[in-house]
């Protein structure tokens, strides 16, 4: 790769050249931040800046487009492999006023040992889409697809990049925002972006509870489903479900695994007896993290075998 670069003064590189301060093109200037490269365009109206350059493009035209001009291609590969083919005798003829030196011969001698190795990685493509509005949904759009930004950013500008992979946000040269980019219609929002209100209501939501509970624990998973999908009146079992939201916020999602799997040990899913649970601690107590398995012995309990005969029993 060259350490210097000198285009000429077109708008798909250079967007202004003053005396004092040169504007480029930013993905071109990525480009060459990238191979580590410095751009200085050539003078405008100064010729003399860019003489090898229109010469080089006048041998090209001649010997390679030139050579090419009757056969058709269908593809930009298949015409980079015919050029491919004639750059090995276009760079090994002679030059005129350089008797014994050709372009690859300079090439090897001269200008190979001043080039900087390539990086590891090549140049990704990125496109830009300067000043876009953010939406009242917090919502930008591209490539008819539309990505969700922190929501304080509503009807601010900001800049969308996007590669092969990736769509990312910048507000004030700072990101905001990535995305797995995606090529069908749709929205992508990340719960983060949401407003509180917002995110409380996604949160309440039937699929997204019952993944929380995933993420926490069994016994909690099985009391959402309880009331989610067990009880008969639904808008209380949604309720309820909510309110075990609720009460992780305040306890903590360990606390609350805890507390319901004490709650089934007593079987009940009622929420007054596990917000009870969580406020008394009884599972916390010495002796009372679980029911006695059997009932204790007593001589006034009489037992099953005391009703297995009941002529044995019967009054006289």
């Amino acid at each position: 790769m060259p350490r210097l670069l000198v285009p000429d003064n077109l708008k798909a590189a250079v967007i202004k050249h003053g005396k004092d301060e040169v504007q480029l093109n930013l993905i071109y200037q990525q480009l060459a931040h990238h191979y580590q490269a410095i751009i200085l365009p050539a003078r405008p109206r100064k010729p003399k800046d860019k003489g090898k350059v229109e010469a080089g493009v006048k041998l090209v035209q001649r010997w390679l487009l030139a050579a090419l001009r009757h056969r058709r291609f269908f593809s930009l590969a298949e015409l980079n492999q015919a050029i491919l083919e004639l750059l090995p005798a276009f760079n090994q003829r002679p030059f005129k006023r350089q008797p014994g030196s050709s372009r690859h011969s300079l090439f090897v001698e001269v200008e190979q040992s001043a080039l900087q190795s390539l990086p590891i990685h090549a140049y990704e493509h990125a496109d830009w889409r300067f000043k876009v509005r953010v939406r009242s949904d917090y919502l930008v759009e591209y490539d008819n697809h539309h990505y969700s930004v922190p929501s304080r950013l509503v009807q601010q500008q900001v800049d969308v990049r996007a590669t092969g992979e990736v769509v990312e946000v910048f507000h004030n040269h700072l990101r905001v925002s990535s995305h797995v980019r995606k090529f069908v219609s749709g929205i992508s929002v990340q719960p983060e972006h949401r407003p509180p209100n917002h995110q409380y209501y996604a949160d309440s939501e039937p699929a997204a509870l019952l993944a929380w509970g995933e993420r926490v624990g069994p016994a909690l998973l099985r009391h959402l489903h309880y009331h989610l999908t067990e009880r008969a009146d639904v808008a209380n079992g949604h309720k309820a479900a909510s309110a075990l939201r609720k009460e992780a916020r305040l306890h903590g999602d360990a606390r609350l695994e805890e507390a319901c799997a004490y709650a089934l040990t007593i079987k009940t899913f009622a929420l007054k007896s596990l917000q009870s649970i969580l406020r008394e601690q009884p599972d916390k107590r010495p002796g009372l993290k679980s029911l006695p398995s059997s009932t204790p012995a007593h001589e006034n309990l009489r037992g099953a075998h005391y009703f297995a005969d009941e002529k044995d029993h019967s009054p006289c």
